[in-house]
């Protein structure tokens, strides 16, 4: 089970509410089991998503898969948009009630059994569900960024910083297992959204970008770790700052590749 971004999702038990009026899926979906998935209700989607994946059968039904896929769509532009009209301040879980969070992240796993890494619009679905930026998950995306660095890039256009974290983290993990399978153009374009998000104004972005380059780091970025560890201008707290980070980070890059102190 992935682990999941603060403040977008919460391990919880699935709970659907019961509202009392509420009917059984079978009567709303009479005739056609994927009807459910549409509803406007996330507790109605979740419990027909139950349903569909309790069968194995059903599940390997190619409509199922498109109708999960297209599902899981939805999910992820309902997480960004709750967090976007709250300017990043409400997430989902807070909205929706925590099951919500259990639901769509059990949603993805299904999805992600099934999922074609090769299909572009499918690895541009998995690029924006929530996840932690050291998950085994965002190492898979990495490892696609034939097809995920776009995807990523764009993400990192949004307004809401947690995103913009999730996907500079990303990134800088892409470059560093995968710069191999990505056109020199959208190398270029990776290393400058890079360099972007350690001058953002998040401190979030900020401080998982840094620790993302201590990790996966070239060289080449150690002058801008270094202007980041001389002047970034978030604080220190209880001892951490993204500036002693960015240290830190540059001293895992020197080591990494054996490089002699400055």
């Amino acid at each position: 089970m992935r682990m999941k971004t603060l403040q977008i999702f919460a391990i919880a038990v699935l709970a659907v509410a019961a509202t009392g009026q509420q009917k059984p899926v079978a009567n709303r979906s009479a005739g056609d089991p994927l009807t459910g998935l549409r509803s406007e209700n996330w507790s109605e989607r979740a419990e027909v998503f139950e349903r569909l994946r309790s069968d194995p059968n059903v599940l390997s039904d190619p409509k199922v898969q498109e109708s999960l896929l297209n599902l899981l769509d939805r999910e992820n532009h309902l997480m960004e948009s709750t967090l976007h009209d709250s300017q990043g301040e409400v997430g989902v879980s807070d909205k929706y009630g925590e099951g919500f969070g259990e639901y769509v992240d059990e949603l993805g796993d299904a999805v992600e059994s099934f999922g074609n890494w090769n299909d572009p619009r499918q690895v541009c679905i998995f690029v924006h569900e929530a996840y932690n930026p050291d998950s085994r998950f965002a190492a898979k995306i990495a490892s696609h960024a034939n097809v995920s660095a776009p995807c990523l890039i764009k993400m990192y256009g949004s307004d809401v910083g947690l995103i913009r974290a999730e996907a500079s983290a990303v990134l800088v993990q892409a470059l560093g297992k995968s710069k191999s399978q990505i056109d020199l153009p959208t190398t270029q374009e990776v290393e400058r959204v890079v360099r972007k998000a350690l001058r953002d104004p998040d401190d979030s972005v900020r401080s998982y970008t840094v620790r993302a380059l201590g990790k996966f780091g070239e060289e080449d970025m150690i002058p801008a770790l270094q202007q980041v560890a001389d002047a970034d201008p978030s604080p220190e707290v209880q001892g951490h700052s993204i500036r002693k980070s960015a240290t830190n980070a540059i001293v895992s890059i020197q080591r990494r590749h054996k490089l002699p102190p400055p």
